[in-house]
């Protein structure tokens, strides 16, 4: 949900037109409707300023905004999920579109982009800039192999990634769970299949 969105809930909850929303603001009109519609973003002391001009809570706003976003993602996730194992390319390149809207869905648009890639038999050709993306991903964080997010990356990247950088990855990963029996079944699931995938790519 963008903020125009919530704005627009929450003076339609308040049974207000547009220009009452903007009763004693320093928003005009016109701005205001534009910002209803994304057409354009509001100054974060303009969305304080209405906030609290309309006495609305401005951490519950914030906390709707958040939760739809989730949601949102989440829906993504698993429709992108659905697209690769279906296969579906169409629901796939949708999904990769979708997410381009999403400024801090790092981590499912290079899930999106190697699924549309693998779909489309076009991973040559795509292969040393996704590399790419994914060495800068995995060098930006160092708790990267607590975060399941990216172990799934690594998963379905094995094929795509320098391989070099990928055997770094790989001992690393035999380091942090070399007594993978004292992890959560799941955890040993997502292990296993990174090594398993790994193991393709040694024997290619």
């Amino acid at each position: 949900m963008t903020i125009g969105d919530a704005l627009r809930k929450e003076r339609e909850n308040l049974d207000l037109t547009q220009k009452e929303m903007v009763e004693g603001t320093s928003i005009s009109v016109s701005h205001y409707s534009k910002i209803e519609n994304d057409i354009q973003d509001i100054k974060a002391k303009d969305l304080f300023e209405l906030l609290d001009a309309r006495k609305i809570d401005v951490n519950n706003f914030r906390k709707k905004i958040i939760d739809k976003k989730r949601n949102s993602l989440n829906e993504l996730a698993d429709q992108l999920t659905k697209a690769f194992y279906k296969p579906d390319i169409k629901l796939a390149k949708a999904v990769k579109e979708q997410l381009a809207d999403f400024s801090d869905a790092e981590e499912l648009q290079i899930r999106a982009e190697l699924v549309v890639a693998v779909l489309t038999n076009n991973l040559k050709e795509t292969k040393q800039e996704l590399s790419a993306k994914l060495i800068n991903y995995f060098e930006r964080d160092a708790t990267w192999m607590d975060d399941p997010d990216m172990l799934r990356i690594i998963g379905n990247s094995t094929r795509v990634i320098d391989f070099n950088f990928l055997a770094t990855l790989m001992n690393k990963l035999l380091v942090k769970y070399q007594k993978i029996d004292q992890y959560p079944l799941d955890t040993q699931k997502r292990i296993g299949n990174i090594f398993v995938n790994y193991l393709h790519v040694l024997y290619d």
